[in-house]
């Protein structure tokens, strides 16, 4: 049975991190990108 593995990264980085996975034999289901404003909004939210 394969693992899954799911990629979280933030454009070109997760691109890479993605292939990189795959060069070194897991296979990546899923490579999910976060958008910079959503990034941004939470390190405003927890700054007090």
């Amino acid at each position: 049975m394969k693992k899954k593995i799911i990629v979280v990264g933030l454009g070109n980085f997760g691109g890479n991190l993605a292939i990189k996975l795959t060069e070194d034999g897991h296979e990546v289901f899923e490579w999910i990108e976060i958008p910079p404003k959503l990034i941004t909004f939470k390190i405003k939210s927890t700054m007090p």
